[in-house]
């Protein structure tokens, strides 16, 4: 059988050479030592476990485990970050964009009917702004008050405020956005 030359080639080498190793070990002993040996089990494991071949071995063993520890350490954060990416995944999947789809197009039409209705689109525009400003300042106010009474507010009262702050704030971005496209 033919060795490859490199660090397989080695391998093979050593693998054959146990044997040879061994009886190097053996020839050393003395018939007693030799008798000890067959006889106790032990003796025999240390005698083999002294030898290059079994220590290179044992050796080998242990760089393998620590490399398939480290393998399995790497696996796992590859993993926490597939699970993180998965997880964004589904969240950029999930989002629609339909909504904010068909509130562009009602801005959109909302400003074809401002424009029919108006003389000017810049007198559209401004009315829009102003109303847009109205309403912020409106919210702002009525924040003020509900802060003012330092909690003394019942749960309709405050379910009340809600809704209409709510949608005061939804109106104002609608005619922000009506305005903002209008003067594309």
């Amino acid at each position: 059988m033919r060795v490859r030359d490199g660090a397989h080639g080695d391998a093979i080498e050593r693998a054959f050479s146990v044997p040879k190793d061994f009886n190097q070990e053996l020839e050393t002993k003395s018939n007693v030592e030799l008798r000890a040996l067959m006889t106790d089990d032990d003796a025999f494991d240390a005698l083999l476990a002294s030898t290059t071949c079994v220590r290179e071995s044992v050796a080998f063993v242990k760089e393998l485990k620590a490399e398939i520890s480290r393998a399995c350490d790497d696996n796992e954060a590859l993993a926490g970050e597939v699970r993180a990416a998965q997880t964004q995944r589904a969240l950029l999947e999930s989002t629609d964009l339909r909504r904010a789809e068909e509130a562009y197009e009602l801005a959109r039409e909302n400003v074809s009917t401002r424009r029919a209705n108006y003389p000017t689109l810049a007198l559209a525009i401004d009315r829009a702004r102003e109303r847009a400003r109205s309403l912020e300042e409106s919210c702002r106010a009525s924040a003020a008050a509900l802060a003012s009474t330092r909690g003394r507010v019942d749960r309709d009262d405050l379910d009340d405020f809600v809704r209409a702050y709510v949608e005061q704030k939804t109106t104002q971005h609608r005619l922000d956005l009506t305005a903002d496209i209008a003067q594309e």
